[in-house]
């Protein structure tokens, strides 16, 4: 991707996107995502064809959004791509650069499940 692209991305993900970690399900089930959401889907289609992930249409509030997700390694290497264009989720973006991402099906150690669960802390913080 060039710079062009990237830095497009990165003005989208400040503007209309989310970088952070979910708490799935149970406690210590964590997961690093990015996502955009919007009206029309030209832009998520387009993060898609970038940087992989999901392109779902879901219905808020009775209207129809469009939204693009990425997780775990995705996630994170969409991050380090955008992160020296963002302005405003640079933070998020540099913690989510500490998240330990392991291959499916690789259990956690003890010690990576608590950095899971201090940057959750720390998303959750730089979120609100």
């Amino acid at each position: 991707m060039n710079e062009l692209e990237l830095s497009y991305a990165a003005g989208i993900i400040d503007g209309e996107g989310y970088i952070g970690v979910q708490n799935k399900w149970s406690r210590n089930n964590y997961q690093l995502r990015v996502a955009v959401a919007m009206k029309y889907d030209i832009i998520p289609n387009w993060l898609y064809e970038r940087f992989e992930g999901s392109v779902t249409t879901y219905l808020n509030a009775g209207k129809s959004l469009t939204m693009w997700v990425v997780s775990g390694q995705l996630a994170r290497s969409c991050c380090e791509q955008v992160l020296p264009y963002l302005l405003l989720k640079n933070e998020q973006a540099e913690a989510a650069l500490d998240y330990p991402v392991n291959p499916r099906g690789v259990h956690l150690s003890d010690a990576q499940k608590a950095d899971r669960e201090n940057i959750y802390n720390v998303m959750k913080e730089l979120n609100h």
